[in-house]
């Protein structure tokens, strides 16, 4: 490894536990020789194991459904950023900086296209319209390509309002995380794939769409005069608002990451020839090796990343110590009984 300009060699006497996340975690063990045969040889790096490292990656995606109001929601994004907010937080603790960023709600959701009780859709309620921040730079954050970010700042500049993020919660396309050549400090290639089988991923988000514009019909949206803000990149702008011809076009030209990538070290028995990892987070035929992140996620959770992360890192350490520190807790007498979602639509 280099530290302070200078190459140094770390041994470990037990193991090596790598925590370099979803897209960290397959870098270095492609680096190393551990991952796709075929991958590593042309890159010119000896193979040391072959096994699927880098492939599986998924994320949860979202569109935004956005919404015009007449009175303001509360902060605004570039509120978070001022000197007045920063001392309100320090000196008070009141302000911006208290609340939870910008995502104020949320709400899980189940279509026609999910066959069990779990959810699909997720629902996001952000209480700003990021076109209309001049310090939030949502382009660069979210990867909005230049068109689909010109006709957003030019709806939503200088207005007050609020976003719906629908979020995709299963998604079947699967991407990639590669190495562009076996120098260490170049940056990998990381193909997510999005919307690579199209047609059913768009047909959940449209679902979700329609679930968002359902709120627009309550009390609730039509106390603040809440109506949808409508813009379109050019090549939808010749279909009839509203219609699912439009909406399907939407989704195809702005969705966005959020931020979710899982699954690249994906953790399966041992006779799964998709796995990277066994059910112990160990590396399969590497000795002293184990991954803990999210990489090790056979699939996406049909939730926000972070929490399940935390117990992926607890459960390793009781792994590695070899105790089991939860067995004592003691659930809950309704635990026993699966909750029943009901129907979202």
């Amino acid at each position: 490894m280099e530290r302070h300009g200078k190459i140094v060699t770390v041994n470990a006497k037990k193991e090596v536990i790598l925590s370099a996340g979803t897209v960290g975690s397959p870098r270095i063990l492609l680096l190393s020789g551990v991952g796709p045969k075929a991958h590593l040889e042309s890159l010119g790096i000896p193979v040391v194991a072959d096994l699927p490292v880098g492939e599986n990656l998924q994320d949860h995606i979202d569109v935004g459904h956005e919404y015009y109001t007449n009175l303001s929601l509360g902060y605004t994004a570039d509120d978070l950023g001022t000197v007045r907010s920063q001392l309100k937080y320090i000196l008070l603790g009141t302000g911006p900086l208290t609340s939870t960023g910008l995502l104020e709600g949320l709400g899980f959701f189940r279509t026609q296209w999910q066959r069990d009780n779990n959810s699909d859709i997720q629902l996001q309620m952000i209480w700003t319209l990021f076109g209309e921040s001049k310090e939030f730079d949502a382009a660069e954050r979210f990867n909005i390509n230049a068109e689909s970010w010109k006709c957003m700042e030019e709806a939503q500049q200088g207005r007050l309002g609020f976003t719906t993020l629908v979020t995709l919660l299963h998604p079947t396309s699967r991407g990639t995380i590669q190495l562009r050549s076996k120098d260490p400090k170049e940056h990998p290639i990381i193909d997510p794939k999005y919307l690579d089988n199209a047609d059913r991923d768009v047909d959940v988000l449209y679902e979700g769409i329609k679930i968002a514009r359902k709120f627009a019909s309550t009390n609730a949206f039509k106390r603040y005069d809440a109506k949808p803000v409508v813009y379109a990149v050019s090549h939808c702008r010749d279909l009839p608002y509203d219609s699912e011809e439009y909406w399907k076009c939407k989704i195809r030209s702005q969705i966005a990451t959020t931020y979710h990538p899982t699954g690249t070290c994906k953790m399966g028995a041992a006779d799964d020839p998709t796995a990277v990892v066994d059910p112990e987070l160990r590396v399969r035929g590497i000795r002293g090796l184990r991954v803990a992140d999210a990489s090790i996620m056979p699939d996406v959770p049909a939730g926000n990343t972070n929490a399940p992360t935390i117990m992926v890192g607890e459960k390793a350490a009781d792994l590695i110590l070899g105790v089991n520190s939860v067995k004592d807790i003691p659930l809950p007498a309704d635990m026993d009984e699966p909750e029943t979602i009901p129907d979202a639509v």
